[in-house]
């Protein structure tokens, strides 16, 4: 075969792989998709939440009603008992002046027979049986029985009177007890009614502030995560560029040579060349390394997982790795690579990104301290790091893997 056409062949699978390998618009568009499912996850929070606070204000405005009612059947008891008291007090008055009466009458009558004992004066046996005139004797007794009647008339009407004045005082007396009663009664429900409105406006008002709270969470996880793909694609383009520039100048090299000779056909038809390009092709041989230890790469911490990937984050979102909580450990590389990235990343804390190759990368954040550097190569569970905490203060250490910036669930790779 031709030294050119060989050449020609080289450059297109050369092309090829680049554009094979190269961040495309579809990666772009999965992580999109995937920031966009995370912010639509906390919208979702932020509704309920909203959704919670007007069932709340619902139910706030019907206990307001209730205590506005409670209170004003309150004031009208209130109105009640004041006047049956004044209708007690009038009825007391009342009966004090008709004992009053009733005494004096009394007294008088006492006194009339008194002085009538004193001065001798005739009865009605006296009176007939005396020697008057028989028309004068018929008025003097006339005049006796209309004295008497008049005074036992008197005498029983204000019996009656002060006995009609103690059934009111009594009738009076039970409706005061049971006004006092219902005003007890309503007192106690407005009691109850203030205190259940006072934990409805408690409510309310704890439920603005998480509103609050959560809006401004999702708003820095949307920072957050907008350095992390900005951070990550400007290390794709990095990359992409350095391979570039590696790929022309092997091609330049390649166009230097001379023609080699054509090797034995029945050992191969590539020429030294090829086979060396193919033998420094380091990607595609860390790709293979890394794609055949899917299960049984290490474990960066040895600690327990408490947020797993794809769960509901409570600041909003989603988990796109794993968080492991622990005290302070060396966390270690999962497998062997590149490090790309070693300094801290505002919302993530101290952060240490892996490039293992044909763009698998496994992203180590909230680190206490950083062993390594960028540039460096790593050997699988070298220690890189020891573990902090995030910058909510939550300690231990958060990880991902993501291939093409697409988060991965880690579990499914880790031992």
């Amino acid at each position: 075969m031709p030294f050119f056409v060989k050449l020609y062949l080289n450059i297109c699978v050369m092309v090829m792989a680049f554009a094979i390998t190269c961040p495309a618009f579809a990666n772009d568009q999965s992580e999109l998709s995937k920031v966009q499912k995370a912010i639509s996850a906390t919208q979702i929070q932020i509704k309920n939440t909203s959704t919670a606070q007007k069932q709340i204000g619902v139910s706030l405005e019907k206990t307001h009603t209730e205590l506005s009612n409670a209170q004003t059947q309150l004031i009208l008891l209130d109105k009640q008992q004041h006047l049956s008291l004044q209708r007690l007090t009038k009825l007391q008055n009342q009966l004090d002046q008709t004992q009053t009466e009733i005494n004096a009458t009394q007294t008088q009558i006492a006194r009339l027979l008194n002085a009538h004992y004193r001065n001798q004066q005739p009865n009605s046996v006296n009176i007939l049986l005396n020697r008057s005139h028989i028309e004068q004797k018929g008025r003097i007794l006339q005049y006796l029985r209309y004295l008497n009647r008049a005074n036992e008339q008197v005498i029983n009407q204000l019996q009656q009177q002060r006995q009609q004045l103690i059934r009111q005082q009594q009738d009076l007396t039970t409706q005061q007890k049971q006004l006092a009663i219902l005003k007890t009664r309503q007192q106690t429900l407005v009691t109850q009614l203030s205190h259940a409105h006072q934990i409805k406006l408690q409510q309310s008002t704890e439920l603005e502030k998480q509103l609050f709270h959560q809006n401004q969470k999702l708003q820095k996880l949307k920072a957050d995560e907008k350095r992390m793909n900005a951070l990550l694609s400007r290390l794709a383009t990095t990359k992409e560029k350095q391979k570039i520039k590696q790929q022309k100048i092997a091609i330049h090299k390649l166009s230097e040579k001379k023609t080699p000779q054509t090797a034995p056909a029945s050992t191969s038809s590539l020429t030294a060349e090829d086979l060396k390009l193919k033998a420094d092709d380091h990607e595609v041989h860390v790709t293979g390394a890394f794609v055949s230890q899917q299960g049984q790469l290490y474990r960066p911490v040895n600690a327990p997982v408490t947020h797993h990937f794809g769960t509901s984050r409570t600041e909003g979102g989603t988990w796109k790795g794993l968080f492991f909580a622990t005290t302070p450990t060396t966390v270690r590389s999962i497998a062997q690579g590149t490090v790309i990235y070693a300094a801290p990343l505002k919302g993530y804390g101290n952060t240490i990104i892996i490039d293992h190759g044909d763009g698998y990368l496994s992203i180590y954040t909230g680190l206490a301290d950083i062993f390594v550097q960028s540039a460096q190569t790593i050997a699988a569970g070298a220690g890189i790091g020891k573990s902090g905490n995030l910058p909510d203060r939550e300690n231990g250490l958060y990880f991902e893997i993501r291939y093409h910036n697409q988060p991965m669930n880690p579990l499914s790779w880790i031992n």
